[in-house]
């Protein structure tokens, strides 16, 4: 599974096109599937609902917990949430 920040073209800082996180899984790490968009959408908080982005994914007692920076490139804070992959 590999995850990676995208956004739009316009208003990508704040807006509807603001950064988000999603991911692809691959079974021979030569041919990809985007799987999953705007992986955090429905758990978003003040400090992270304009911008999520620069996912990094570690195990933590065999679950995957993937940290993030939030708006404003990080500026606001950082999260840590233990996902379902």
């Amino acid at each position: 599974c590999l995850f990676f920040c995208y956004r739009g073209s316009h208003d990508f800082r704040d807006g509807k096109d603001s950064y988000r996180i999603g991911y692809s899984v691959s079974n021979d790490l030569n041919q990809w599937t985007r799987s999953g968009d705007d992986v955090l959408g429905s758990i978003s908080s003040n400090w992270d609902q304009n911008m999520q982005a620069y996912p990094y994914c570690v195990n933590i007692l065999n679950k995957p917990h993937l940290f993030y920076n939030g708006n404003c490139f990080g500026r606001n804070g950082f999260g840590c949430v233990e996902i379902e992959i």
